[in-house]
């Protein structure tokens, strides 16, 4: 919010300069996390399993097969139905139907344990932009994503577009605080209530170890992967591996881990799994 501000006219110089009295509205002033642009997710592939063999994870479809019509400019060659194509002489796309399994669910933990740092650039808002990019990753890709936050007065907000709707989206984030009223435990333990169903992928720093068997419970019943955060690099204190992060993984659930000065763009692409998960 700006509240005071002044005007100051002066030559090139500075050796003369007039402060005209102004009159102005209270201004809210947004200012968006900066999101990275992703070619992959470290949940797409799998994880390296304790035997060194890459394992691959099914995920729900989003989406089911329901008929064919024919293309129109700008429409993803992805939704090309081949064989229709090749039958008819003419470009046919798929006409995917919604389904109940449909989307992904990004949570964003919002608990003040995990804010550590001065803004900018602090863990939370690190978390801030993680969670941005992944959204946006997953509506590009036209999945239907959803943003909940467990920050207090927060709803879920749904993006079908990588556009219009994921500007909204975008626009929540910047005005996230960490004030959570609870832990991550019981906040998933809420995620029905609040209508978040399909893929999960947590971002968090969170160190507390129900937290941890939190996610391992909801793995058992939905595709689940996580983003965590290690908000004691951002207070350029020494960093270990997180028991409960080695955990998840050794369950095969995907995780990144993103540290102080880390590149967002690759440890979300995957591309620095391996040495980040253990320290």
């Amino acid at each position: 919010m700006i509240d005071d501000a002044r005007v100051v006219v002066g030559d090139l110089l500075g050796l003369a300069s007039l402060t005209p009295p102004v009159a102005f509205e209270k201004t809210t002033l947004v200012v968006r996390p900066r999101l990275v642009a992703l070619d992959g997710l470290f949940c797409d592939a799998g994880v390296v399993g304790g035997d060194g063999r890459r394992l691959l994870l099914r995920r729900t479809a989003g989406f089911d097969f329901h008929s064919v019509r024919e293309y129109e400019q700008g429409e993803s060659l992805r939704r090309v139905h081949w064989p229709t194509s090749a039958r008819r002489g003419q470009l046919m796309v798929k006409e995917l139907e919604d389904t109940s399994h449909d989307g992904v669910v990004v949570v964003l933990d919002c608990e003040a344990a995990g804010a550590v740092g001065a803004p900018p650039d602090s863990s939370f808002d690190t978390a801030v932009r993680a969670a941005g990019s992944v959204l946006q990753t997953h509506a590009t890709r036209g999945r239907v994503a959803t943003l909940v936050s467990t920050g207090r007065g927060c709803t879920a907000i749904q993006v079908r577009t990588a556009h219009a709707e994921l500007g909204g989206a975008v626009t929540a984030l910047a005005a996230a605080i960490a004030d959570a009223p609870c832990g991550l435990a019981r906040a998933l333990r809420e995620l029905p209530a609040r209508g978040a169903g399909g893929e999960l992928t947590i971002v968090t720093a969170t160190r507390d170890p129900a937290a941890f068997a939190g996610v391992l419970a909801l793995a058992a019943r939905r595709p689940v992967s996580l983003v965590w955060v290690d908000a004691a690099s951002f207070a350029a204190r020494p960093t270990r591996a997180e028991p409960g992060v080695l955990r998840l993984a050794a369950h095969g659930i995907p995780t990144a881990v993103v540290r102080s000065g880390d590149d967002l763009a690759a440890a979300l692409a995957g591309r620095v799994l391996g040495a980040a998960a253990h320290g």
